[in-house]
């Protein structure tokens, strides 16, 4: 169960880290999208 347990903690931080890379992706797009529209 320990490593069970571990490893949903781990799958956890893998979601967060995904949805923060998605943010960042996001923000990047709208950047771009800002720039090319200077």
């Amino acid at each position: 169960m320990t490593q069970y347990k571990n490893n949903m903690t781990q799958y956890k931080n893998n979601m967060t880290q995904y949805k923060n890379n998605m943010t960042q992706y996001k923000n990047n797009m709208t950047q771009y999208k800002n720039n090319m529209t200077l």
